[in-house]
């Protein structure tokens, strides 16, 4: 019986940061990975159970459309009292370094950070 060769698929520089950016998310924000990505029940890429959901995007362009298909899909994900949150990262497509990077988070999100400062 002939084995499958495996395909040589090309990543762009920001689908080859994808897992690198999840990993780095889990690990500053303390939280887990969710298995799959998001493929099965349990949606979005990173956790911190009962305080955020997390979607990872990246991109080589110079600029990054938030859509309401990203959040609805956070949104949809988050359990209880989770927060939802996009964490967007702009990547050099030469070199695949991380040039910028944020996080959306929503207003009710932001005002509550703020009145937890005063």
């Amino acid at each position: 019986m002939k084995q499958r060769r495996k395909s040589r698929i090309y990543k762009s520089a920001s689908h080859a940061n994808a897992s690198k950016q999840e990993s780095k998310q889990v690990k500053v924000l303390g939280g887990e990975a969710v298995r799959g990505s998001g493929c099965g029940f349990d949606k979005a890429d990173t956790k911190i159970k009962d305080v955020l959901r997390l979607e990872c995007k990246s991109t080589i362009n110079k600029s990054f459309s938030v859509t309401k298909k990203i959040l609805d899909k956070v949104n949809n994900a988050c359990m209880g009292t989770e927060i939802p949150a996009v964490h967007v990262e702009l990547v050099n497509k030469d070199s695949g370094d991380v040039t910028d990077a944020c996080y959306i988070i929503p207003v009710w999100a932001m005002e509550i950070l703020i009145n937890n400062q005063k």
